[in-house]
């Protein structure tokens, strides 16, 4: 039933997230390792929702209405809404003026059981995807040329990462071809790269941060500088020198 045989990654994190909240619920303890490891589950329940919502995982249409609820369940967000504020509005204006990207009854009934437990092991995990997910999606962005037919996103091309994240660091891909499935993406990728400007194929998001952020404040060689203002410099000194 499934699209694509490689969602059963996605439908293993989908179980494994939710045991997660299940299993830290019955303990009479708090277990930091798992509190640790649902975190890192809840930030790939936001990618397996960004997923979901451009290709659907299911042959059939009740199979992913399930997987909706699933999702808004897990991801603290109804699945329907990304169609409005990622579809219609990040894939359209892709990090340009007008682009706002620069559950409650599930939440509810489990505040209502438990506060504290329901703030620990719900509420946390999904506001901590949600952080991350707009911090990767900035990172993706920022100082690239957004005005660029093919340089308006950053990639974090190693391994590890794509593995873990369902390739969700070939980001130039995803946005010239939205629909793609995201087992193909390296693939799409691929066939790309030798237009994408090299500074924008990072290897190491965590190298990134480090050069950059920490750094980069103290070293300025290592500092992000935005690739479209440069773009227009270059051209302002090309019409300079030919006049």
């Amino acid at each position: 039933m499934l699209r694509y045989r490689s969602d059963l990654q996605t439908v293993a994190y989908m179980i494994t997230a939710t045991a997660l909240i299940v299993w830290q619920w019955s303990l009479p303890a708090f277990s930091l390792p798992l509190f640790l490891w649902a975190n890192f589950m809840a930030v790939t329940i936001t990618v397996i929702a960004h997923n979901h919502n451009h290709l659907r995982m299911w042959k059939s249409r009740t199979a992913n209405s399930v997987t909706d609820y699933w999702l808004t369940l897990l991801y603290g967000f109804p699945a329907f809404a990304w169609i409005p504020t990622h579809n219609m509005n990040h894939h359209k204006f892709t990090n340009r003026d007008g682009d706002y990207t620069i559950t409650y009854l599930f939440v509810g009934v489990a505040l209502l059981i438990d506060w504290k437990k329901a703030l620990l092991y719900i509420v946390v995990p999904q506001q901590f995807g949600l952080f991350v997910v707009l911090v990767f999606n900035y990172l993706q962005h920022v100082h690239a040329d957004e005005e660029s037919e093919i340089n308006h996103s950053r990639n974090f091309v190693g391994p590890v990462l794509n593995i873990l994240l369902l390739n969700n660091g070939y980001h130039t891909a995803h946005h010239q071809s939205p629909g793609t499935h995201w087992s193909r993406m390296r693939e799409a990728h691929a066939a790309i790269a030798d237009r994408i400007d090299p500074q924008l194929n990072e290897r190491s998001f965590w190298w990134m941060l480090l050069r950059v952020f920490i750094l980069g404040p103290f070293v300025p060689r290592l500092r992000s500088r935005s690739m479209r203002l440069a773009r227009i410099e270059r051209q302002g000194q090309a019409q300079a020198q030919a006049s």
